[in-house]
């Protein structure tokens, strides 16, 4: 991690698993300050170096600022895409950052798959400098989540019946502190990796807030059909993926512990409709989440039995 040294605002390394290696090669510039934040560009590049055919599943960077402040993304694939890479093939994608100092650092690994087996491993993007003047900069290491806390963002892979990565990013949309009122939006991504269609016909929430209390809620997804009449579900082909923000019903507390699930069908037209067979829905899982109004990790909170369950 070369915590106690200078590092450069690029890095480059390889990672060598039987078969499979895979070299990233990450640069960061600085784009300037927005509000009382400091914001900062990547570009990422994979290089398939290894023998085998890999292909990108999920994303996972940790940002730390110049006073140790943390924060993490999580994600399926990058931009929405989930590449393959045949030996020797390049893929890139950029991306951006805001954090609240003028400095910080960033590191993080990409999950492949090797195909045809479906051995999973580890590409690593080494630790490196977000630094205004492009230079080496001495900043700070910090663990990834402190004591079990959960970040603001997870990522979730289903394989049975089919490969559908879900991720989720949850932010403050409403905050009344003089009222406790707090509402979230969580930013979801779904890919369908399958060779099959998937249809999304609704959202399964779970929230549990500081005090224990339990927040339940069933939301539907629908799609224009060819008519331009109202359908139930989003149809998502092979490779397609899938963004929806969803808003969550105001708490009372600042902090929150978010999970769920995602219904769908497997198929595609026949899915769309609304009378399709409840039997034939699939669940695919949001992992949980933290949800904080300052943006900070929070404790993975426990309902308590005797408050019981709000229903929306």
């Amino acid at each position: 991690m070369k915590c106690g040294d200078q590092i450069p605002p690029e890095s480059i390394v390889t990672t060598a698993d039987g078969e499979s290696a895979v070299t990233v090669f990450v640069r960061t510039s600085y784009k300037g300050p927005a509000g009382a934040l400091f914001s900062w560009g990547y570009d990422v590049e994979f290089h398939n170096t290894g023998n085998a055919e890999v292909q990108l599943l999920s994303r996972h960077w940790v940002f730390i600022d110049e006073d140790g402040r943390t924060e993490e993304i999580k994600g399926p694939g990058a931009k929405g895409a989930m590449p393959v890479l045949r030996p020797g093939e390049r893929w890139a994608y950029s991306s951006g950052i805001q954090i609240m100092t003028i400095r910080g650092s960033m590191h993080g690994w990409f999950i492949f798959e090797e195909l045809p087996s479906q051995r999973l491993f580890a590409a690593r993007a080494g630790r490196l400098a977000l630094s205004r003047e492009g230079v080496s900069e001495l900043v700070p290491c910090a663990m990834a989540v402190e004591g079990g806390k959960l970040p603001l963002t997870s990522v979730y892979a289903t394989y049975v019946p089919r490969r559908i990565f879900v991720g989720a990013v949850s932010e403050i949309s409403e905050r009344d502190d003089d009222l406790h009122h707090y509402t979230f939006t969580v930013d979801l991504q779904i890919n369908n990796a399958s060779p099959t269609d998937v249809t999304v016909v609704g959202i399964k929430w779970e929230m549990v807030d500081a005090n224990g209390a339990v927040f339940a809620v069933e939301q539907q997804t629908h799609m224009r059909n060819k008519d331009g009449d109202s359908a139930h579900g989003i149809l998502l082909h092979p490779t397609m993926a899938l963004r929806i923000k969803a808003n969550l019903p105001r708490m009372g507390t600042p902090t929150a512990k978010i999970s769920g699930v995602i219904l769908a069908h497997i198929g595609g037209a026949d899915a769309t409709t609304a009378d399709a067979d409840a039997s034939d829905v699939v669940e695919l899982r949001i992992a949980p989440l933290g949800a904080s109004a300052d943006g900070t990790p929070v404790q993975s909170y426990e309902p308590l039995g005797f408050l019981g369950v709000n229903q929306d």
